[in-house]
Protein backbone atom coordinates (compact mmCIF):
# COMPACT_ATOMS: atom_id res chain seq x y z
CA UNK A 1 0.00 0.00 0.00
CA UNK A 2 1.46 3.69 -0.99
CA UNK A 3 0.74 6.91 -0.40
CA UNK A 4 2.22 9.93 -1.93
CA UNK A 5 2.63 13.47 0.03
CA UNK A 6 5.30 15.91 -1.13
CA UNK A 7 7.89 13.13 -3.23
CA UNK A 8 7.37 11.51 0.42
CA UNK A 9 6.06 7.58 -1.25
CA UNK A 10 5.67 4.97 2.01
CA UNK A 11 5.26 1.42 0.71
CA UNK A 12 5.29 -1.51 3.57
CA UNK A 13 6.30 -5.37 2.61
CA UNK A 14 7.26 -7.83 5.17
CA UNK A 15 10.03 -5.65 6.59
CA UNK A 16 7.76 -3.41 7.98
CA UNK A 17 9.45 -2.73 11.12
CA UNK A 18 12.73 -1.70 8.97
CA UNK A 19 11.48 0.23 6.28
CA UNK A 20 9.21 2.25 9.18
CA UNK A 21 12.80 2.83 10.61
CA UNK A 22 14.25 4.07 7.35
CA UNK A 23 11.45 6.59 6.75
CA UNK A 24 11.58 8.07 10.01
CA UNK A 25 15.50 8.48 9.78
CA UNK A 26 14.41 10.31 6.21
CA UNK A 27 11.68 12.31 7.73
CA UNK A 28 14.41 13.56 10.52
CA UNK A 29 17.25 13.92 8.02
CA UNK A 30 14.83 16.21 5.42
CA UNK A 31 13.12 18.11 8.65
CA UNK A 32 16.55 19.06 10.20
CA UNK A 33 18.22 20.14 6.95
CA UNK A 34 15.07 21.93 5.52
CA UNK A 35 14.34 23.93 8.69
CA UNK A 36 18.01 25.14 8.86
CA UNK A 37 17.76 26.26 5.26
CA UNK A 38 14.75 28.33 5.96
CA UNK A 39 16.88 29.38 9.40
CA UNK A 40 19.97 30.57 7.35
CA UNK A 41 17.71 32.57 4.49
CA UNK A 42 15.79 34.57 7.28
CA UNK A 43 19.27 35.22 9.12
CA UNK A 44 20.82 36.07 5.40
CA UNK A 45 17.75 38.67 4.84
CA UNK A 46 17.72 40.18 8.04
CA UNK A 47 21.24 40.83 8.11
CA UNK A 48 21.12 42.24 4.67
CA UNK A 49 17.93 44.62 6.22
CA UNK A 50 19.58 45.87 9.40
CA UNK A 51 22.47 47.39 7.24
CA UNK A 52 19.85 48.96 4.72
CA UNK A 53 17.35 50.22 6.98
CA UNK A 54 17.21 54.75 8.07
CA UNK A 55 15.63 56.29 9.63
CA UNK A 56 13.34 57.31 6.94
CA UNK A 57 12.43 53.47 6.28
CA UNK A 58 10.17 51.42 7.84
CA UNK A 59 10.12 50.18 11.19
CA UNK A 60 12.55 46.91 11.84
CA UNK A 61 9.91 45.11 12.66
CA UNK A 62 7.85 45.34 9.97
CA UNK A 63 11.00 43.97 7.95
CA UNK A 64 10.87 40.99 10.27
CA UNK A 65 7.29 40.10 9.40
CA UNK A 66 8.03 40.51 5.79
CA UNK A 67 11.02 38.16 5.90
CA UNK A 68 9.04 35.41 8.10
CA UNK A 69 6.29 35.43 5.41
CA UNK A 70 8.53 35.36 2.43
CA UNK A 71 10.12 32.36 3.82
CA UNK A 72 6.95 30.89 4.92
CA UNK A 73 6.00 31.18 0.96
CA UNK A 74 9.68 29.93 -0.40
CA UNK A 75 9.73 27.02 1.92
CA UNK A 76 5.72 26.18 2.13
CA UNK A 77 6.13 22.88 -0.06
CA UNK A 78 9.36 21.37 2.32
CA UNK A 79 9.76 19.39 5.51
CA UNK A 80 10.21 23.15 7.00
CA UNK A 81 6.44 23.84 6.78
CA UNK A 82 5.43 22.52 10.06
CA UNK A 83 1.35 21.70 8.23
CA UNK A 84 2.73 19.60 5.65
CA UNK A 85 5.58 17.84 8.03
CA UNK A 86 2.67 17.00 10.26
CA UNK A 87 0.66 15.33 7.64
CA UNK A 88 3.47 12.97 6.23
CA UNK A 89 3.55 11.91 9.44
CA UNK A 90 0.36 11.42 9.90
CA UNK A 91 0.40 9.44 6.19
CA UNK A 92 3.33 7.17 7.59
CA UNK A 93 1.99 6.24 10.57
CA UNK A 94 -1.64 5.43 8.77
CA UNK A 95 -0.04 3.32 6.50
CA UNK A 96 1.85 1.66 9.15
CA UNK A 97 -1.33 1.07 10.73
CA UNK A 98 -2.78 -0.71 7.83
CA UNK A 99 0.29 -3.08 6.83
CA UNK A 100 1.16 -3.93 10.39
CA UNK A 101 -2.07 -3.74 12.02
CA UNK A 102 -1.01 -1.72 15.08
CA UNK A 103 0.31 1.74 15.98
CA UNK A 104 4.39 2.07 15.56
CA UNK A 105 5.58 1.89 19.31
CA UNK A 106 6.02 4.98 21.59
CA UNK A 107 10.02 5.23 20.96
CA UNK A 108 9.40 6.11 16.96
CA UNK A 109 6.34 8.36 17.78
CA UNK A 110 8.32 10.16 20.07
CA UNK A 111 10.95 10.75 17.53
CA UNK A 112 8.55 11.63 15.15
CA UNK A 113 6.97 14.22 17.75
CA UNK A 114 10.49 15.81 17.84
CA UNK A 115 10.59 16.03 14.53
CA UNK A 116 7.27 17.76 14.41
CA UNK A 117 8.62 20.30 16.89
CA UNK A 118 12.37 20.62 15.39
CA UNK A 119 11.62 24.52 15.52
CA UNK A 120 11.42 24.55 19.25
CA UNK A 121 13.54 21.80 20.42
CA UNK A 122 16.52 22.82 18.15
CA UNK A 123 16.30 26.80 18.33
CA UNK A 124 19.73 28.63 17.51
CA UNK A 125 17.91 32.01 19.51
CA UNK A 126 19.87 31.94 22.54
CA UNK A 127 16.94 33.30 24.27
CA UNK A 128 14.70 31.34 23.29
CA UNK A 129 13.10 30.63 26.66
CA UNK A 130 12.61 34.45 27.41
CA UNK A 131 11.38 35.46 24.00
CA UNK A 132 9.21 32.06 24.03
CA UNK A 133 5.99 32.23 26.58
CA UNK A 134 5.85 28.18 26.69
CA UNK A 135 8.89 26.91 25.60
CA UNK A 136 9.40 23.48 24.91
CA UNK A 137 12.98 22.18 26.05
CA UNK A 138 14.89 19.30 24.73
CA UNK A 139 16.82 17.11 27.03
CA UNK A 140 19.87 19.22 26.97
CA UNK A 141 18.12 22.39 27.49
CA UNK A 142 16.41 20.83 30.28
CA UNK A 143 19.54 19.26 32.09
CA UNK A 144 20.88 22.60 32.07
CA UNK A 145 18.12 24.40 34.00
CA UNK A 146 18.36 21.71 36.65
CA UNK A 147 20.34 21.40 39.82
CA UNK A 148 23.19 19.18 39.58
CA UNK A 149 24.33 19.46 42.91
CA UNK A 150 20.94 17.95 44.21
CA UNK A 151 19.85 14.58 43.91
CA UNK A 152 15.70 13.64 43.45
CA UNK A 153 14.71 12.59 46.73
CA UNK A 154 16.50 15.49 48.26
CA UNK A 155 14.81 18.11 46.22
CA UNK A 156 12.23 18.81 49.70
CA UNK A 157 15.22 20.87 51.03
CA UNK A 158 15.40 23.02 48.11
CA UNK A 159 13.34 26.58 48.94
CA UNK A 160 11.74 28.74 46.18
CA UNK A 161 14.78 30.70 45.60
CA UNK A 162 16.10 27.66 44.31
CA UNK A 163 18.78 27.10 47.47
CA UNK A 164 19.39 23.74 48.82
CA UNK A 165 18.95 24.58 52.46
CA UNK A 166 19.72 20.77 54.06
CA UNK A 167 22.05 20.82 56.61
CA UNK A 168 25.68 20.98 55.90
CA UNK A 169 28.00 17.98 56.73
CA UNK A 170 31.79 18.55 56.57
CA UNK A 171 34.37 16.85 54.17
CA UNK A 172 37.18 14.84 55.98
CA UNK A 173 40.80 16.06 54.89
CA UNK A 174 43.19 13.98 53.11
CA UNK A 175 46.41 13.20 53.68
CA UNK A 176 48.60 15.87 52.89
CA UNK A 177 45.49 18.82 54.36
CA UNK A 178 45.97 16.89 57.58
CA UNK A 179 49.71 16.83 57.60
CA UNK A 180 49.66 20.95 56.74
CA UNK A 181 47.62 21.22 59.58
CA UNK A 182 49.44 19.54 62.17
CA UNK A 183 52.93 21.10 61.02
CA UNK A 184 51.24 24.85 61.65
CA UNK A 185 49.06 23.82 64.64
CA UNK A 186 51.96 22.25 66.23
CA UNK A 187 54.22 25.05 66.24
CA UNK A 188 51.35 27.22 67.44
CA UNK A 189 50.95 25.20 70.38
CA UNK A 190 54.23 25.72 71.39
CA UNK A 191 54.03 29.03 71.48
CA UNK A 192 50.72 29.12 73.16
CA UNK A 193 52.12 26.62 75.52
CA UNK A 194 55.25 28.93 76.87
CA UNK A 195 53.17 32.05 77.16
CA UNK A 196 51.07 29.96 79.01
CA UNK A 197 53.63 28.91 81.16
CA UNK A 198 54.82 32.04 81.53
CA UNK A 199 51.53 33.64 82.90
CA UNK A 200 50.32 30.55 85.38
CA UNK A 201 54.07 29.97 86.79
CA UNK A 202 54.59 31.05 90.55
CA UNK A 203 55.36 34.57 90.29
CA UNK A 204 57.05 37.18 93.31
CA UNK A 205 54.76 39.21 95.82
CA UNK A 206 55.48 42.47 96.11
CA UNK A 207 54.12 44.31 98.61
CA UNK A 208 53.08 48.19 98.94
CA UNK A 209 52.28 50.38 101.87
CA UNK A 210 49.84 53.50 101.65
CA UNK A 211 51.88 55.85 103.80
CA UNK A 212 50.30 58.86 106.46
CA UNK A 213 50.33 60.82 103.08
CA UNK A 214 48.45 58.35 101.02
CA UNK A 215 50.85 57.54 99.05
CA UNK A 216 52.39 53.80 97.81
CA UNK A 217 55.63 53.07 99.64
CA UNK A 218 57.76 50.24 99.40
CA UNK A 219 58.68 50.39 102.98
CA UNK A 220 56.27 49.48 105.63
CA UNK A 221 55.54 52.48 107.95
CA UNK A 222 56.46 52.29 111.67
CA UNK A 223 53.15 51.83 113.57
CA UNK A 224 53.49 54.09 116.89
CA UNK A 225 53.26 52.00 120.22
Amino acid sequence: MTNVSNDFKFTFSANHKAELIAYVERIIETTKAQVQAKRDYVKTHLEIARTTLTETTDPYDQHIEDINGEADSKFANTLANRDLRMQIVEDLTECYREAAGDWPDGLVLERLTNAILEEELYSDDNYYVKHTEYPILNERKHESRTYKDVKPEGLETVDSGGKNQRKPTKRKRGKYENAFVDKHTRSKNRERRKKYVEFTKVQPVITRWITADGELSDVKPEVAE
